[in-house]
């Protein structure tokens, strides 16, 4: 996930297809893909949440560690470019959670002081850095958590 992470990194597939095949797990590259990404359920509760956030004037930027492939799929979700004011991929800009530059980029292309800002993410290490600099971090645990923490903030 170190490489794969990275600009210019080989195809994805590439890093893990010796290891499916030392599995004997005989998918194609379509086929791993398909897998994997057809495994995520996306959650209408916070796409209408973002939707409402943005109808509210709320700025909403995803951060996160990521492979072209998988920005790519995500990509083709419509909601996405309706509720994601931008994107930061670590495969684009060669950050990578927890290092702490990944935030201060979103911070100064965009404007915005450290304390103005919300930020959630599953990891501990990644809340820890991102509270080094100042901004407001919690641990995402469900949909409805989230939701109740930025009313609270917005209020």
């Amino acid at each position: 996930m170190d490489k794969v992470r990275r600009p210019g990194a080989d195809k994805a597939f590439t890093y893990w297809e010796p290891v499916l095949k030392e599995w004997g797990v005989g998918l194609s590259e379509t086929e791993f893909w398909d897998y994997w990404f057809n495994a995520e359920k996306v959650s209408d509760v916070m796409i209408n949440f973002a939707k409402d956030l943005k109808e509210r004037d709320i700025r909403v930027f995803l951060l996160s560690n990521n492979f072209k492939e998988r920005a790519d799929y995500y990509g083709h979700y419509p909601w996405i470019h309706d509720v994601i004011d931008k994107t930061y991929f670590s495969w684009q800009t060669d950050l990578v959670k927890p290092d702490i530059e990944a935030w201060k980029l979103v911070l100064e292309e965009n404007g915005l002081k450290p304390e103005e800002c919300l930020y959630f993410d599953d990891q501990q290490k990644n809340l820890d850095a991102s509270m080094e600099i100042g901004i407001k971090s919690f641990m995402f645990t469900n949909d409805e958590d989230l939701q109740k923490i930025v009313t609270e903030h917005l209020q």
